[in-house]
């Protein structure tokens, strides 16, 4: 069935690149905006959408103040309107706005760094309540990075905690009594003969994945984690590969890969 035709009232003039001879374009909402008049009823603009979004440009451009403040006026009145419309056109167009945005930022980079300063400066509860959200979202992921950053830079690492150390005395003090207490609760000890032994038992061996470990890059892990009321003792350690033990974090045996001990 062929679609009918209309014609842009821009004629020759018509900016669309898939127009025919003098302007005409299928009639449909894909190419002319849908309008209601005053009466209710239902009727197809006269421009197409190429056309009309250049007028309605052209107009904003030479009325920028005006628009503004209409928009920020339409806004107030409308907050809860204007926040489901928003909402809905990213969840149907997110890649479309994730692109502009990303656009946007490579050419505004100064300007938009400066406004995001402002406003983490103006709403340092929105920002502190985002970042506490993001932090329990995404903690597993959060763990592994730096765990994963830190391995490969380890001096650079060392030489920040120290920093931070001298400058919060008090938190740095809490984190350690935090690791004590774990340690206490969990019970038991270990020297550095019992980690020999194991890599010996081991064959040089990941615990977890079986990877061949080289020279001293390993690391000495807690098959029940100390959180979850394991032992300090040689008896629940094993050596690991560092990106077993990185992914494994505080994760119980069955739960990491399936192993029973």
């Amino acid at each position: 069935m062929n679609t009918p035709l209309k014609q842009c009232s821009q004629k020759e003039h018509c900016i669309h690149p898939e127009k025919e001879i003098g302007g005409w374009l299928p009639s449909t909402a894909d190419y002319f905006y849908i309008d209601t008049d005053k009466k209710q009823r239902t009727y197809m603009r006269s421009r197409c959408r190429k056309c009309e979004n250049a007028r309605s440009n052209k107009w904003k451009d030479a009325h920028r103040q005006e628009t503004v403040a209409y928009s920020r006026e339409y806004y107030a009145a409308h907050k809860e309107q204007a926040s489901a419309w928003h909402r809905e056109y990213h969840a149907l167009h997110r890649d479309k706005m994730h692109e502009k945005a990303r656009e946007y930022r490579e050419a505004n980079r100064e300007e938009h760094l400066a406004r995001s300063r402002r406003w983490r400066e103006q709403n340092p509860d929105k920002v502190s309540a985002y970042r506490v959200r993001y932090h329990n979202e995404h903690r597993e992921e959060r763990h592994v990075k730096f765990k994963s950053w830190r391995e490969t830079n380890l001096d650079y690492a060392r030489e920040c905690n120290r920093r931070w150390s001298r400058a919060n005395p008090e938190r740095n003090r809490a984190s350690r009594n935090r690791r004590r207490a774990r340690l206490v609760a969990g019970g038991g000890n270990h020297t550095h003969e019992d980690v020999l032994l194991l890599l010996r038992t081991q064959k040089n061996k990941c615990w977890w994945c079986g990877i061949s470990i080289d020279g001293s890059k390993y690391h000495v892990d807690h098959r029940i984690p100390l959180a979850k009321g394991g032992g300090n003792n040689a008896e629940n350690l094993c050596i690991a590969c560092p990106p077993c033990n990185l992914s494994k974090h505080d994760k119980l045996p069955f739960e990491f890969n399936g192993r029973l001990l």
